[in-house]
């Protein structure tokens, strides 16, 4: 079974310097404050995997949330992405975890807005992707329904980034959980046993005296932290 979401992950991953890292510096937030996690974009870092990058952290009411963020989404995204290869360009680059002092504290992946430079709007999922999607996961009589959450698919799977049609919203996750709560794509959590066994290389450990570092580990509210800069 081939993993390659996965894969290219683990090889961005263990290509960042977390030193370098450790030296960014929190941007403003982006999207809906309401999300179950928020997203900042990060300043005074260099491009990772050719792309600008931000971070998506817990709200202050669940900070700990983010610790079962990764595999969550970068499961959902595996699956899909592998069922439907072609929609690799339209998903994140890729996906890892940043830890301070073993704390999951943030995911880091990439920031479609480019540092501010690109407008990004949602938009429906466009008819190509989801004749295609209807194609693999419609036999037997399925709807796309008995897949996906009907409303988080229709309202927040799909953006327009500066013209181009990319699927960023796996956040909550638009693929329907089954009784266990395992994703119904992957009853046996496959993806998930794979993210499990690497996720030391999935994550990167900042410097717990870094800038970035100290912001995370210290701030329960990150917005407080962006006023206070």
């Amino acid at each position: 079974m081939s993993f390659e979401y996965i894969d290219h992950s683990i090889e961005v991953a263990q290509s960042v310097d977390a030193e370098q890292l450790g030296q960014a510096e929190l941007g403003e937030m982006i999207g809906d404050p309401g999300s179950p996690t928020r997203f900042y974009a990060l300043e005074e870092v260099e491009a990772i995997d050719h792309v600008a990058v931000g971070i998506k952290v817990s709200p202050p009411a669940d900070r700990f949330a983010i610790r079962n963020q990764l595999p969550q989404e970068l499961a959902a995204i595996s699956i899909l992405t592998q069922r439907v290869p072609e929609l690799m360009p339209k998903v994140p680059r890729f996906m890892a975890q940043l830890v301070v002092d073993s704390e999951v504290v943030a995911v880091l992946t990439e920031d479609a807005t480019d540092g501010g430079f690109k407008d990004v709007s949602p938009q429906p999922v466009s008819k190509s992707v989801r004749r295609r999607l209807a194609s693999v996961f419609c036999s037997g009589g399925a709807t796309l329904a008995d897949t996906f959450d009907v409303a988080l698919f229709e309202n927040g799977l799909a953006f327009n980034v500066a013209g181009e049609e990319r699927l960023l919203g796996f956040d909550p996750l638009p693929i329907r959980q089954n009784r266990n709560d395992e994703n119904i794509l992957d009853p046996e959590g496959v993806h998930r046993a794979y993210i499990q066994a690497n996720l030391a290389k999935l994550s990167i450990t900042l410097p717990p005296n870094s800038p970035l570092g100290r912001t995370l580990r210290a701030s329960k509210d990150l917005d407080e932290v962006i006023r206070l800069h």
